[in-house]
């Protein structure tokens, strides 16, 4: 008897985690990175429900694991009525790049197309050869990466050779980012965004020190090109308990009031920790103006790479403003990294 109650209790859990997950507070944003995931357990438990309904004990497991299931799928139905996505759910995430012949055409004939490709490394990855010939293959007019640390940034060999204009900001904690371009860009800076810490003592991590001390606050590059975009780089600290929730959110709000004073084409770019199906991306969307060049693209995970599809999630974006047309995205992975990368063409 012990055993049915436990079992007849599963998803009146699981629909309070779906319900927490629409809101803007921490425990609501952990549990909404997963949500196509939690759709297809949500259609799962309805089945299993379903056919557990003939005894009385499970009859209310069935409505909550029904709750749940439109809770999820409310939460996702953007990705699940993109076509993309179910080419990505059957037949895998591209390992090749995909141009159409006419966007081969535009890229070749109209110069103001142009490529970015992001990549989050991994800092303790080698796969230096590997990464390279990526780079190499991809052969994008900007390349943005994360986690650049001393040993990546001196065993890039195809970069130093072809990206002639290079701004960086080279660190061994995971926040380190470099900036790599084929033209020559107007203005660069580094910006360090206050991060209002919170003394909260019940939530001490590993980030502690980074969070504590302010030389060591992940900083920003924004980059100006030639063609008046600006380029703005960003790794926020991942949300992993309350303190850096609330510090995440904080940086998210200052580069929405820093975007503001540009008068530019802006593309904000970088391993956000945040998926769209969070309350605060959302937020963040609405009060910056900026556009998911995943938009109308499917389902796009780039974390963890190493899980199953569905069990992954977006938090490698590429932000833009309403001026900036997408013509291509897509994803590629990086040989010995937890991401993969986001490939987009624009102009």
């Amino acid at each position: 008897m012990f055993k049915r109650k436990i079992l007849s209790s599963i998803p009146i859990l699981f629909l309070l985690a779906s319900f927490i997950s629409l809101f803007s507070f921490w425990l609501g944003d952990l549990f909404s990175h997963f949500r196509m995931f939690w759709t297809v357990l949500s259609v799962i438990f309805v089945i299993a429900y379903f056919f557990l309904s003939k005894e009385k004990i499970y009859r209310k497991s069935f409505a909550f694991s029904f709750f749940a299931l439109l809770i999820n799928i409310y939460g996702s139905f953007s990705f699940w009525t993109n076509s993309q996505t179910y080419e990505y759910l059957f037949f895998g995430s591209p390992t090749d790049i995909e141009y159409s012949d006419k966007l081969k055409q535009e890229i070749e004939n109209d110069t103001t197309v142009k490529s970015l490709l992001l990549m989050n490394l991994l800092s303790s990855n080698n796969e230096y050869l590997e990464v390279d010939a990526l780079i190499n293959k991809v052969d994008a007019d900007f390349v943005v990466i994360i986690e650049l640390n001393k040993k990546w940034e001196n065993e890039f060999y195809y970069l130093k050779q072809n990206y002639k204009y290079q701004f960086t900001e080279v660190r061994e904690d995971n926040f380190g980012m470099g900036f790599y371009a084929k033209e020559q860009y107007q203005d660069s800076s580094k910006i360090r965004l206050s991060q209002h810490i919170l003394k909260i003592e019940d939530f001490k991590t590993n980030l502690d020190e980074i969070l504590r001390t302010t030389k060591n606050t992940p900083v920003e590059i924004q980059i100006t090109t030639k063609q008046k975009y600006t380029i703005f780089i960003s790794h926020p600290i991942p949300p992993i308990n309350l303190e850096s929730y609330r510090n995440r959110n904080n940086k998210l709000e200052q580069i929405s009031e820093n975007l503001e004073k540009l008068n530019s084409k802006v593309l904000l770019v970088g391993d956000l920790n945040c998926s769209p199906f969070s309350a605060d991306y959302q937020n963040f969307l609405k009060n910056s103006g900026l556009k998911d060049s995943q938009q109308n693209y499917g389902f796009q995970p780039t974390w963890n790479s190493s899980l199953p599809f569905l069990m992954q999630t977006p938090i490698d974006h590429v932000w833009h403003s309403e001026d900036i047309e997408i013509l291509h995205r897509q994803t590629l992975p990086i040989k010995g990294s937890d991401h993969k990368a986001v490939l987009v063409v624009f102009r």
